[in-house]
């Protein structure tokens, strides 16, 4: 290398005018420095000469950035270099912030280029025989958008055919994520199984270190030992994953994965030993205390006991079920309770049993869906005329329905139901019966919505035609071609390919055609019908041109690749996943934009730089005006309104929030809540209380309207407007009673406590503690009820009833230590120890917080007794809670539990003084956000000094920049201006 190499300009020497470079420029070996190897090479040189600036500049660049891409078909590089020159600058005495905030921009933006590369994308490149490239995007995606790794299968399978499986593990193995790399192994068992490997699955199931995953990938493996007739090795791998089970924490997790053993166990032949471990499945599900997950167990293991041909034993569980579901209080939950319980009926060939369980339910939707769901069981077994039966049943319920688009939805359930039970011609009935409740439907959203759930119906059960017409008569082309759909797959199944293909062709909406072709698409393939597979993937990838959103149009470009790669065209697919992963990185995400303007905005809003703040949320408002989802978009241009009243421009947050209104009309009902909570908030920001109040009142979920109305009535009393204040207040009572959940209602009446005190309402509420009181006690899961208490507790110390809140307190402890499941017992007994600090009873919180056997649990609340302590008076009792906190964070086995304890961990020390201290714990903190959160704790508590730009640095190389926006506003407001440019060059490159 020439020594006056490191005298090229970056731009000249790195930047994409590259390939000006002279070829004669010698190496040290007199042959020419190609372009490619000064784009690896010159930044390990800058590296060793450790010159932060040029490294800045290199990992500032996009252009090299994109080079950097092609040449190497990854990011990787240009990640590694950005980290790089974080440790350079971390190394400096004085850190250049302006130059972390660059790379921090530059490190998000393109982390999310690796996060939006489709997986199908990278499926179609390891069925082209990429492997390499496949497994380091696979790895990468994963890491960053801590997904999953379900999506790793496909990879290992098409590296196993070509001998590069090892590659794949080693990119899996690199994962940092246990719970990421826990889920890419299991995908990695199930294919070995596939394959009849058993062995090989057997060694990559014992790496496996979530108890529960690894359990059901040995019982897995045994399944499949089983069935190839190696019934002693089966049983025996089937016995140690029970073994595993016995060591679960979570009891009804354990016995639905012991219900599984005992089918291997059964299958083997070992009929002794599957019901040694039915047994010990009703042992572990009697010893639940909690309705909920008692059950849930109860139910599993009456199925289990049915497996084992003991229907004695199963029969009784299954009544103790019933019993135990009738008393749960969540009508969700006991839906899905009896659900369970109504499959383990149908194990036991009790049909009446199972209707009769169904018809517990509650809700009458539901009712009918568990009813539907319990008869396309039977007919999955080929049990048809008692499948007929159960969706008769199922036909009437849905009949006695009162709402009329409830109505229509449960007919069409039923008449799915009715269609798999071989009753076609009754399903084809049901599902005119419904159109016709449909045409009645005034509201034409809801109306739409209807029509969609019957044109499904009527596909399910043949009446294709029916269903066509019907869908056609949808006005909104995105509406109508999910209605089409239906039809489409159900051609696709009957085998009438071309028919199929034409149909979803004429899908006027972009994105549902692509979907309609990629269904068609798929069935080919699985027919072998690879020629006329290829056609059609080819269409859907001109389909995928003409979506409009950058993102979705990415994502069918990637199956249209996945598509040709299994129709035996491997170059096409090669060819087309790489124009995929290129329109992917020029696409950007709008949720992710979005909330990063928002922090952004925010920020200087609270720094008093409204004009900037106002500029970039009506930015992340027009951004959150391109998500396809009416809920999600209303929900992002509302949360942008909110942050324009912070900022003081009233008058645009109120027009905004208008706009939220409105995006959010077509979301089904259910939907609404959160955008129409967040739309009140803007209005109150914005001063409009009286049209705040009026949309609140309009919110269709009682908790949401609650919380609503007591935004409104707290900003009534901050303005001095006490009656109208008390008005809203009772009204937000009001709808708290009408909560269904006990322990939510609970909370919601909490919720108004504060704000009737506020208002000098007193004793309205302390009636209404009273009344929550008497709900919390009423709650009967164990969890819930102590924390329902608990909360109740820290209401009465608002109303000044500190000796009934130590008593409530008391109450929820003990109400915790019924829990049988550990987890959930340590963070009720953590709620009801927060209750007794919240009273002034901290030494008894501490000793309450010492039987926590959930340490991270018990580190939070001894953080929280240590703060209480510091704020009493007491450092030196402070001082030491806040190192046993410590240490029983560092013992927590979970790395992101531990993370989290750790983080508190440092805050009770900032709050104590102990800067020193608290840095030490910061860098031992293995997961970065909260390690980025504990540093940015102590940068706030000495601001203005060089410790707090340095501490700064460190958190912007961890986490995104917008999540640090506040920080650096208030830290380092000369680079401000910086983060500001960041947002707008983003907004440009969109």
């Amino acid at each position: 290398m020439p020594a006056n190499f490191s005298q090229f300009p970056c731009s000249t020497a790195i930047g994409i005018g590259f390939t000006t470079l002279p070829a004669s420029t010698g190496g040290r070996d007199g042959r020419p420095i190609r372009p490619n190897y000064l784009l690896i090479g010159y930044p390990q040189m800058l590296r060793e000469r450790r010159d932060a600036r040029r490294l800045v500049e290199l990992g500032t660049d996009p252009a090299r950035h994109e080079r950097l891409w092609q040449t190497t078909e990854t990011d990787t590089r240009a990640l590694t270099e950005i980290a790089d020159a974080f440790t350079l600058q971390h190394a400096s005495a004085e850190p250049d912030l302006a130059s972390c905030i660059e790379l921090s921009h530059y490190r998000d933006e393109l982390q999310q280029k690796v996060i939006n590369t489709p997986v199908s994308a990278i499926w179609a490149w390891a069925r082209s025989g990429h492997i390499r490239k496949s497994a380091a995007l696979a790895a990468a995606r994963a890491e960053f958008s801590h997904t999953d790794g379900g999506f790793f299968g496909v990879v290992f399978q098409e590296a196993r055919s070509v001998g590069d499986a090892g590659m794949v593990m080693e990119a899996i193995r690199a994962v940092t994520n246990p719970l990421v790399r826990d889920s890419a192994l299991r995908q990695c068992v199930q294919v070995l199984v596939t394959e009849k490997r058993p062995q090989e699955a057997v060694d990559v199931a014992g790496t496996l270190t979530d108890l529960r995953q690894r359990m059901e990938a040995l019982t897995a493996v045994a399944q499949a030992l089983v069935e190839a007739g190696e019934r002693d090795q089966g049983t025996a791998l089937a016995l140690a994953a029970a073994d595993v089970g016995h060591t679960l924490d979570d009891p009804d997790g354990q016995v639905e994965a012991l219900k599984d053993v005992v089918s291997v166990l059964v299958k083997a032949g070992a009929d002794d030993r599957a019901e040694e471990v039915a047994a010990a499945a009703a042992r572990a599900a009697h010893g639940i205390s909690g309705s909920d997950d008692r059950a849930f167990a109860l139910a599993h293991a009456a199925a289990a006991w049915a497996e084992a041909g003991r229907k004695e034993e199963a029969v009784e569980l299954a009544r103790d079920a019933v019993k135990t579901a009738r008393t749960i209080d969540d009508p969700d939950i006991q839906a899905s309770a009896l659900r369970e319980v109504g499959l383990a009926w149908l194990a036991l060939q009790e049909t009446g049993e199972a209707i009769d369980a169904a018809h517990l339910v509650t809700d009458p939707r539901s009712r009918v869906g568990i009813l539907a769901l319990l008869a396309e069981e039977l007919a999955r077994k080929g049990e048809t005329e008692e499948a007929a039966r159960l969706a008769g049943v199922a036909r009437e319920a849905s009949r006695a329905i009162a709402d009329a688009e409830e109505q229509v939805g449960a007919k069409a359930r039923a008449a799915q139901a009715l269609a798999k039970a071989g009753r076609a011609a009754d399903a084809a009935e049901l599902a005119l019966e419904a159109a016709g409740t449909a045409d009645g439907i005034t509201e034409p959203d809801a109306r739409t919505s209807a029509l969609e759930y019957v044109s499904q119906a009527l596909s399910t059960a043949d009446e294709l035609d029916a269903a066509l017409r019907l869908a056609r008569t949808i006005a909104d082309p995105r509406l109508q071609g999910t209605a089409m759909l239906s039809v489409v797959r159900r051609l696709a199944e009957l085998g009438e390919w071309d028919e199929a293909g034409g149909l979803a062709r004429t899908c006027t909406d972009p994105e549902r055609r692509a979907w309609a072709l990629r269904a068609v698409a798929e069935a080919l393939v699985e027919a072998g019908e690879t020629g006329r597979a290829a056609d059609l993937a080819r269409a859907l990838a001109e389909a995928a041109d003409k979506i409009s959103l950058p993102v979705d149009r990415a994502r069918s470009m990637a199956h249209a690749a996945d598509l040709l790669a299994r129709a035996g065209e491997p170059d096409r697919a090669a060819a087309l996943a790489h124009a995929t992963a290129e329109a992917a990185r020029s696409a950007t995400d709008p949720h992710w934009q979005a909330r990063n303007l928002r922090q952004v905005a925010q920020a200087l809003a609270d720094a008093g730089r409204a004009d900037e703040a106002a500029e970039l949320a009506e930015a992340s408002a027009e951004v959150s005006g391109t998500i396809t989802d009416d809920s999600d978009r209303a929900l992002g241009i509302a949360r942008a309104a909110d942050v324009l009243a912070s900022a003081g421009k009233k008058e645009q947050a109120a027009q905004l929030a208008r706009r939220a209104v409105e995006a959010v009309a077509p979301a089904p009902r259910g939907w609404r809540s959160m955008a129409l909570e967040a739309a009140v908030s803007a209005l109150v920001g914005a001063g409009r209380e009286g049209e705040a109040a009026a949309l609140a009142r309009t919110i269709a979920d009682p908790h949401g309207q609650t919380e609503a109305l007591g935004v409104v009535a707290e900003a009534l009393v901050a303005k001095g407007e006490g009656d109208q204040a008390v008005d809203l207040a009772c009204a937000a009572a009001e709808a708290a009673r009408s909560v269904t959940r006990p322990e939510v209602r609970a909370r919601a009446m909490v919720r108004v406590v504060s704000t009737l005190v506020e208002a000098g309402e007193r004793n309205r509420a302390v009636q209404l503690v009273r009344e929550a009181t008497g709900v919390a006690r009423a709650v009967t899961g164990a969890e819930n009820k102590a924390s329902a208490l608990a909360l109740v507790s820290e209401a009465l110390v608002v109303v000044g009833d500190e000796e009934q809140a130590v008593e409530l307190a008391r109450a929820a402890d003990e109400a915790a230590r019924t829990c049988t499941d550990p987890v959930r017992r340590g963070v009720a007994m953590a709620a009801a120890a927060e209750a007794l600090v919240t009273a002034g009873r901290v030494d008894e919180a501490i000793q309450l917080a010492y039987s926590i056997t959930e340490l991270d649990e018990q580190a939070h609340v001894l953080v929280r007794a240590a703060q209480a302590l510091g704020e009493g008076g007491r450092p030196d009792r402070a001082a030491e809670i806040i190192l046993r906190a410590e240490s029983a964070a560092r013992e927590t086995a979970r790395e992101d539990w531990r993370a989290i304890a750790l983080k508190n961990v440092v805050a009770a020390m900032v709050g104590a003084g102990g800067g020193d201290e608290a840095l030490r714990v910061a860098h031992t903190i293995t997961v970065p956000a909260q390690r980025a959160a504990a540093l940015a704790d102590i940068a706030r508590n000495c601001p203005g000094t060089p410790r707090s730009r340095e501490l700064l640095a460190w958190s912007l190389s961890l986490v995104s920049l917008s999540t640090l926006a506040a920080e650096v506003a208030m830290l380092a407001p000369d680079v401000m201006d910086d983060v500001v440019g960041c947002m707008r060059r983003s907004l440009r490159s969109a």
